[in-house]
């Protein structure tokens, strides 16, 4: 078998310069990653690339970044996470052992899975080379570069490949801090703008709208909606922010009982799911690989449910804690509204009687017979 001898380029150093210039870039970390894994793959002449990073449970690689994938391949990196439990493939364990792997020939190469093959055969491999992502000893996650060509890879490439990789390390850890303070900056102006619209509120409708705007915000998802039960009447509502509706549809009824908002109403209390969990429960939107679902109670009448489906990933610790003070925020809000509502209803009743009363009075003091509109006649 003949191979392709690959040699890195006097554009190397210039690669270097430039991922280096990208930490003080004024960025987020997808945006880094992206620019950083083009640096790479342009640099070293693979034809394409990918950025795993795991989630905050360390448990599950979550695609990140691509380069040179075609929609359809771009659709299936981000909907499919690799459990490294779970998935026996060379991904997950570079995770494990924090080493890089190398292969000249992806389809032989005796370490491959069956999970590689599949993945070799659907993204046309030809030499690939996976390392780990390490901020001091901690795998944070991997890249993956490949050609279509078989290329042997020699030691000098090997070792710019890792400098590569420690380079990304950093550019992720130090990106991080930033971004991490930044979001929750963020979220807290979100949570605060949200709770100021909710205060005097008593309109259902702008309560339903703003609490789903805010909270799409602030969990970063792709579906949001409020669903609540009528323990009395055995009724169910639910709303989008947009439109309200008692039984969508016998189809979506059917999930909701199946699902993640009957746990978090059953459980009374926040329930997160992944696509890659053993028990989790079938998801009621189509690509989505993660939903949340955070209970509230109004009045000891409605208890309620956010529910939140994210394609991209998972919902962070943060997120979820944002997420859970806003909705007891809405749930006074809600509990505000009806009383309003109450109220004004009874007050429109006591006036209506009123007004009967004084008809009444009139009648029987004689009055309503009177033609006269002069003050002294009334």
């Amino acid at each position: 078998m003949s191979y392709d001898v690959f040699y890195p380029t006097e554009g190397i150093l210039e690669g270097f310069f430039r991922i280096s210039n990208f930490l003080s870039a004024p960025s987020s970390v997808d945006d880094i990653l992206q620019n950083v894994l083009d640096e790479i793959v342009n640099t070293m002449g693979f034809q394409r690339g990918i950025i795993c990073l795991l989630d905050d449970a360390r448990e599950n690689l979550i695609t990140k970044v691509v380069k040179n994938y075609s929609p359809e391949e771009a659709d299936r990196a981000f909907s499919l996470n690799l459990n490294i439990h779970k998935h026996d493939c060379l991904e997950t364990r570079v995770v494990k052992s924090g080493r890089y792997i190398a292969l000249e020939d992806s389809e032989r190469d005796p370490r491959i899975t069956e999970t590689d093959r599949k993945i070799t055969h659907f993204y046309k491999r030809g030499s690939t080379f996976y390392a780990a992502l390490k901020i001091e000893q901690e795998v944070i996650g991997i890249i993956c570069l490949w050609s279509k060509e078989k290329t042997k890879f020699s030691d000098e490439e090997i070792n710019v490949l890792l400098t590569f990789a420690n380079q990304i390390s950093i550019v992720i850890h130090n990106t991080r801090l930033f971004e991490d303070n930044r979001k929750r900056i963020e979220r807290l102006l979100l949570l605060q703008e949200a709770v100021s619209c909710l205060i005097g509120n008593y309109s259902l409708d702008n309560l339903h709208e703003i609490t789903i705007r805010h909270a799409l915000l602030i969990g970063e998802a792709s579906r949001a909606f409020v669903y609540f039960q009528d323990a009395e009447k055995q009724k169910h509502l639910l709303s989008d922010g947009k439109t309200v509706f008692l039984e969508k549809s016998a189809d979506m009824t059917e999930k909701i009982e199946r699902g993640i908002v009957r746990r978090a109403l059953e459980k009374d209390s926040i329930i997160l799911v992944t696509g890659e969990m053993e028990t989790a429960p079938e998801f009621l939107y189509d690509n989505v690989s993660s939903e949340l679902a955070v209970p509230f109670r109004i009045t000891d009448k409605f208890r309620g449910v956010l529910y939140l489906g994210s394609r991209h990933g998972t919902f962070s610790s943060d997120q979820v804690n944002f997420l859970d003070i806003l909705m007891k925020n809405a749930a006074a809000s809600y509990d505000n509204a009806i009383m309003h509502s109450l109220l004004s209803r009874e007050a429109r009743s006591l006036k209506k009687e009123v007004e009967m009363l004084k008809e009444r009075e009139d009648k029987l003091l004689g009055f309503h017979d009177i033609l006269g509109k002069s003050p002294k006649m009334q």
